[in-house]
């Protein structure tokens, strides 16, 4: 624990082999407020731990023999880019395997904060350190709450001053209501030259898969020429250019 402490408060704490310090964070640095979050040594960490940790065994438990599953697409994995981030559904599982509700849980290479974040779904307190000043700055940002209404509201706010602008940047004229609107997205596809008879057509006119599960739609690697009927293969083929072939906007969107 004392170790610990010392880590997590930014002393000099020698490597087992003599080594270079495994943190020594410049004194200069050590101004704070209140504030439970510090960009460097915390000097609140140790009496986070005191009032915090029980001296209470946790039961003993076996090792975790189920293989973990858990998606990727989540606003929380999705919020913000990090190398090492492993989805917090995952992670709950094995804290709720571990510990008991309310104990801390310690992540001391936190990164993004996917570990803290799967411990408060658990109902456990997590207690994160990182070397990386852009590691702790995220995880405690996934960490903080906020109060939903006043976000939205900022939100709002600002897309209505810039509203003007967004449309001049971004409109189109939706082809089913011929009004400005934002542009959601533009799909491009490019032209390819018949090998046969020369001739060049739009590769997602002709290519198209559609299904009502857009997941299952896709773009042949096979297909005729839509002007000699010969089978191509598109591997084989030369592109051209590149066409704007589908425009999606708001109004689209909602009536799909």
């Amino acid at each position: 624990m004392e170790h610990l402490t010392q880590l997590a408060l930014g002393l000099e704490v020698q490597s087992s082999q003599g080594g270079l310090d495994l943190l020594d964070t410049p004194r200069s640095l050590d101004v704070f407020s209140e504030e439970r979050y510090a960009p460097c040594a915390n000097p609140l960490m140790d009496q986070f731990i005191i009032s915090n940790f029980t001296t209470t065994d946790s039961p003993k438990r076996d090792p975790m023999q189920e293989n973990l599953e858990a998606g990727k697409n989540t606003y929380v994995y999705d919020a913000h880019t990090y190398h090492t981030k492993v989805p917090p559904a995952a992670i709950v599982r094995l804290i709720e395997h571990y510990t008991q509700p309310g104990e801390i849980v310690l992540d001391p290479f936190c990164g993004s904060g996917m570990t803290g974040v799967a411990a408060l779904q658990a109902h456990r307190k997590p207690m994160l350190i990182d070397l990386s000043p852009a590691a702790t700055l995220i995880a405690y940002n996934f960490l903080t709450p906020i109060d939903g209404r006043a976000y939205f509201a900022a939100i709002d706010r600002v897309l209505a001053t810039l509203r003007e602008e967004e449309l001049s940047l971004y409109g189109t004229h939706c082809r089913t209501c011929g009004k400005l609107v934002p542009m959601e997205y533009m799909v491009w596809s490019y032209a390819l030259v018949c090998e046969f008879c020369g001739k060049e057509f739009v590769l997602w006119d002709v290519a198209r898969d559609e299904h009502t599960d857009v997941r299952e739609s896709k773009i042949r690697t096979e297909f005729d020429c839509p002007f000699c009927a010969t089978h191509l293969q598109k591997r084989k083929l030369s592109r051209t250019t590149l066409y704007p072939v589908q425009v999606v906007c708001g109004h689209s969107l909602h009536n799909a």
